[in-house]
């Protein structure tokens, strides 16, 4: 057989085909499996048509069939009878005889599925035939049948996925696509899900299928969650609002997302609102200046989460109810199903207050300490935040005697949070103010309670983090306040801000932040901490020792210390570049959190020292990192 073969291909190479032909021809028949006789091969398959229908080609071919030349069909795998075929299939194709070609392609593919030549053979033809869907289909099914095979007697079985593979390369993205809409519904829901709101109204328009299917109740929460995006190219019409809400199905929309940036009429969002009276969660993040919420229906008794933020200052300078104003009556009318923030949320874990609430009175909570007990027993992270007190619009100086009023109810209010559960359910507490309010929030001068007192009202046990960015608070109360988690072996976290103010009478500058270091001594080497943050020091100039800078060396006391997070408005940049060298010349850490590395002036030796130590220098442009919601 090998020798027909080899002549057959020299006629082949000589374009003497009809020869050629003939070769192979006694090639095939001279295989034991055929006996010496003309074997017919079986027309009763279609396997071009089992493709079309979806079906396996490789399964279609590995069957018997069971008509009387299948009956008396034999498989074989000898790897010159597939040869044989396979160059005869070629001879073909150089006559351009493709309906021949074919033939012997899937004769080679009823002789050997297993093996890949007939794979080859019949997808290269058909895609001489234009067929390139059907030849992808063919490839395909011969790489599902390269992977139930094992390496045999076919010289191209050791390749055979990789050359199905790269045959089927230039057909696989045109013809490997499926429309979403043939996988199961609940993913393509999941998959529309993922579009903006106003990304599925392009998707209405690619057929009549698309549109029929994506707007059936099948595919009802779709659009039962309406989210606005930040930069939409219009605002939806009145009109548009009608036609699109119901199909949300019955009750119209669960969720109404408002983004910041959302252009939307007083008329687009009344229509909106009273064509969902199922509405579960609504959220503004700007009301609109012009818009108000209706206020003369109670018509959403499901409405159980509403945030709702104002339109610059609107809040304060505008008359409740009025458009941009604040919507008091529309939330009294849905409050018997809203969840409040107190009593009514028992299992609140997380807590963040700002940052533009212009002050927190304390009134509502120092009414009745009793009632701190029951309040929040689950309250893990207390967070505020706030960057001025007062109006915005109506600027006043820190130092006012408006402003420090507000400071101090807000600095009472958070006292008394603290203080729920005895302070045991909090884990985080991170607080920032204004600067110049940053005094100590446990101080009790001027409060509505003037016998209360933190420290007798909390204990603190299970506290991982206590981080107050701009409160200078002495060290003594610290201790108080910080015992029974260190004690515990549960604070990790900690921030020490140093105190403001020239040196007094006999002192030289630095003394005092030096003086208030000493204070820490009890702090040293606490073994829990791994993230510090040090603000606003002030050490001597020209430090040539460790007493003139202690920084250092206490930091370097604590053994498991690996992020530190520093800053201080009493240094120029490159002074402060070299207090860092020497920090991280006697420590441990890993991460450095600093406004210094932001600044251009920052000096080579900072940047060559952090990267021989192995620490990482991450820039603070405007913000400190923030968790939020903080993982415990």
């Amino acid at each position: 057989m090998a020798d027909l073969i080899k002549s057959g291909r020299r006629c082949h190479a000589t374009a003497k085909y009809k020869r050629a032909l003939t070769f192979f021809t006694k090639a095939m028949r001279s295989c034991p499996c055929s006996s010496g006789t003309k074997l017919d091969k079986c027309t009763c398959r279609n396997f071009e048509k089992i493709a079309s229908q979806g079906g396996s080609i490789f399964k279609e071919a590995v069957e018997i069939c069971p008509c009387n030349v299948g009956i008396l069909f034999k498989k074989c795998d000898n790897p010159h009878h597939i040869q044989a075929l396979d160059f005869r299939a070629a001879t073909y194709e150089a006559l351009g005889k493709l309906d021949q070609a074919i033939k012997d392609a899937e004769w080679i593919l009823e002789l050997a599925p297993r093996l890949p030549d007939g794979y080859l053979c019949l997808g290269r033809i058909a895609r001489q035939q234009k067929k390139d869907e059907y030849a992808w289909k063919v490839y395909t099914a011969g790489i599902e049948a390269s992977r139930e095979s094992a390496v045999g007697s076919s010289p191209k079985l050791q390749s055979s996925p990789q050359e199905l593979y790269r045959a089927r390369e230039p057909l696989h993205w045109r013809f490997s696509r499926r429309d979403l809409l043939s996988l199961p519904s609940e993913l393509v829901t999941q998959i529309f899900l993922e579009l903006e709101y106003t990304e599925l109204f392009p998707c209405l328009r690619v057929c009549k299928q698309w549109k029929h299917t994506l707007t059936s109740p099948q595919h009802g929460n779709l659009w039962r969650d309406i989210r606005f995006p930040s930069y939409p190219n219009r605002s939806p019409r009145p009109d548009e609002i009608r036609r699109v809400v119901p199909l949300a199905g019955p009750g119209g929309a669960r969720s109404i997302f408002l983004s910041s940036m959302t252009e939307i009429s007083q008329s687009a969002l009344t229509q909106l609102l009273q064509l969902s009276p199922n509405l579960e969660i609504f959220a503004a993040c700007k009301l609109p200046w012009h818009c108000s919420l209706p206020s003369d229906v109670k018509h959403w008794n499901r409405l159980r989460f509403v945030i709702i933020m104002a339109y610059r200052d609107h809040f304060h300078s505008i008359p409740v109810d009025h458009p941009g104003g604040f919507p008091k009556t529309f939330l009294q009318n849905a409050a018997n199903s809203l969840f409040l923030l107190c009593d009514a949320f028992p299992r609140l874990e997380q807590l963040k207050i700002g940052p533009d609430l212009p002050h927190l009175s304390p009134e509502p909570v120092g009414v009745s300490p009793k009632r701190w007990e029951r309040l929040w027993p689950h309250l893990k992270v207390l967070k505020f935040d706030t960057c001025y007190f007062g109006d915005e619009i109506n600027y006043r100086p820190l130092d006012s005697p408006e402003v420090d009023r507000l400071a101090e109810m807000t600095r009472s209010t958070l006292r008394y949070l603290t203080c729920l559960n005895r302070g045991n359910s909090l884990e985080h507490i991170q607080f920032n103010f204004p600067h110049r309010n940053g005094r100590c929030f446990s101080s009790d001068d001027h409060d509505l309670l003037p016998d209360f007192n933190v420290t007798e009202h909390s204990e603190y046990r299970n506290l991982k983090s206590f981080n107050l960015r701009t409160v200078c608070m002495p060290p003594d109360r610290v201790r108080t306040l910080l015992c029974n988690a260190i004690e515990t072996n549960k604070l990790t976290s900690f921030d020490i801000v140093f105190p403001q103010g020239p040196p007094t009478a006999g002192e030289r500058v630095g003394d005092e932040s030096i003086r208030h270091l000493q204070g820490y001594e009890w702090f040293r080497g606490t073994s829990t901490i791994h993230t510090l943050g040090c603000y606003d020091f002030r050490f001597r100039p020209d430090a040539e020792n460790d007493e003139d800078l202690p920084l250092p060396q206490f930091l370097a006391s604590f053994p498991n210390l690996r992020t530190l997070c520093i800053d201080s408005k009493n240094y120029y940049r490159p002074e402060l570049a070299s207090v860092l060298v020497a920090i991280i010349k006697c420590t441990h850490l890993k991460t450095i959190y600093t406004q210094c590395y932001a600044d251009r002036m920052l000096d080579r030796q900072l940047r060559q020292v952090a990267r021989d130590h192995g620490v990482e220098l991450i820039p603070v442009i405007e913000d400190w990192p923030e968790e939020w919601p903080i993982r415990s």
